[in-house]
C-alpha cells in the first residue's frame, strides 16, 4: 500500500510527512505500507515523474509485482495519471 499526499504544506507536516503516522499504524498491523513524500508544489508532470519513481522503489524493495494506491487531494490527480501510463499496465 502506498500513501500518496495531496498539495501544500500538509504535505511535509509532521517527522516523515503527514501520512507517516497512518503508514507506521498500518505497518503494525502487518500492512506493507509506504507514504513517500514528493515536491508538493512541483508540477502535476514533476510530481507525477516523482510518484513514479518513489513507486518503482517500492516495487524494488518489497519484491512485490503490484501496488495498492491510496490517495487524497493531488495525490488522487496524480495517481489517476500513473495509472493510465503504459508501464503501470
Amino acid at each position: 500500500v502506498v500513501l500518496m499526499h495531496g498539495f501544500g504544506a500538509l504535505a511535509t507536516l509532521g517527522t516523515g510527512g503527514v501520512l507517516h503516522r497512518e503508514a507506521m499504524h498500518l505497518r503494525g498491523r502487518g500492512v506493507a505500507a509506504w507514504a513517500p513524500q514528493v515536491d508538493p508544489y512541483g508540477t502535476r508532470a514533476q510530481r507525477v515523474a516523482a510518484w513514479e519513481a518513489r513507486l518503482h522503489h517500492v516495487l524494488e524493495a518489497t519484491g512485490a509485482t503490484r501496488l495498492n494506491l491510496i490517495a487524497f487531494s493531488s495525490g488522487g490527480l496524480d495517481a489517476r495519471l500513473l495509472a493510465r501510463r503504459p508501464a503501470w499496465h
